[in-house]
């Protein structure tokens, strides 16, 4: 009931997979109120393992009457996922994810990104590294068997009337045979 419409935003057929979407509504300069859908865009391979992954966000009017078509965020990076986009106050919008570096079997590790939208734009501007996480959580934590994994959040609060972005994730202080030790 809270939702009388519904639209898909975005569909892919394979060898395409869409997966963990995120979604943040708000009001965005002369676009008036606004709707953000971020997700990951899998590319899989024959046995349906996926081989690369890309960041891509639509945005909607309210009523999902008029969307536009999928926005590549992450460029050219490969092996990313974990988006996350906020509507900031300031009418900008802020979208994070993790580009993944190196194997697991290797030592994996997370660069954290973000790009920012000007108000009520559609363009993003330049990737930035907010940080590199060494030792990611993508295991299962050590007191019991419930799996995690290294997600970045975002929030956007203004601060003496200027945009003060924060994001937190998760990591490990040592992992050992796929069990994170001492979550941070």
């Amino acid at each position: 009931a809270c939702w009388p419409a519904r639209r898909a935003v975005a569909t892919a057929g394979l060898p395409h997979f869409l997966d963990k979407e995120w979604m943040a509504v708000g009001p965005s300069g002369r676009a008036g109120e606004v709707m953000w859908v971020s997700f990951t865009d899998f590319t899989l391979d024959a046995t349906g393992t996926p081989v690369s992954s890309s960041i891509k966000a639509v945005r909607c009017n309210p009523a999902l009457s008029s969307c536009t078509d999928p926005i590549l965020v992450s460029g050219r990076d490969q092996q990313t996922t974990f988006s996350d986009v906020t509507v900031g106050p300031d009418g900008r919008t802020y979208l994070s994810w993790v580009q993944f570096l190196g194997s697991p079997e290797t030592g994996q590790r997370m660069v954290l990104k973000l790009r920012v939208a000007p108000p009520g734009s559609t363009q993003f501007g330049p990737a930035r590294i907010v940080a590199t996480e060494p030792k990611p959580a993508g295991a299962f934590l050590h007191a019991n068997s419930f799996r995690v994994a290294t997600i970045p959040k975002n929030d956007v609060k203004l601060v003496h009337g200027h945009p003060r972005v924060f994001v937190v994730w998760e990591g490990c202080r040592t992992s050992i045979f796929g069990v994170c030790e001492e979550p941070r």
